[in-house]
């Protein structure tokens, strides 16, 4: 569900970068998300299902925008400042990132 999660709260600061001039970009407690909205009860394939259709809708519209929207800026309320840009690159790498994870808990269960 995090990465999920953090999909959609990754789109919507993009869509805003885009829409709005300069806008502040609110942070989200992501220990809280899974502390309160537990993933136990959710059907993994309707969460996949969303992630990849977010991503595939996702990159279908900035393939859209003018190299120009990629410089535009909002302020995210922990990091200051980012480009489009920035947001673009630290979420493409994000599934990466978990996906180390991924692989050391399948090998750990024998998968």
């Amino acid at each position: 569900m995090h990465l999920l999660d953090s999909d959609l709260a990754s789109t919507h600061r993009m869509r805003r970068i885009v829409a709005e001039s300069n806008p502040l970009l609110v942070s989200y407690d992501e220990d809280a998300f899974i502390a309160r909205i537990p993933s136990v009860a959710a059907d993994i394939a309707e969460v996949l299902a969303l992630f990849e259709a977010n991503r595939r809708f996702t990159a279908r519209w900035l393939r859209s925008l003018a190299p120009s929207d990629f410089e535009r800026t909002g302020i995210h309320t922990q990091r200051g400042k980012v480009t489009l840009q920035q947001i673009v690159e630290m979420y493409s790498h994000h599934v990466d990132h978990h996906l180390t994870f991924v692989v050391g808990k399948r090998k750990a269960l024998g998968a």
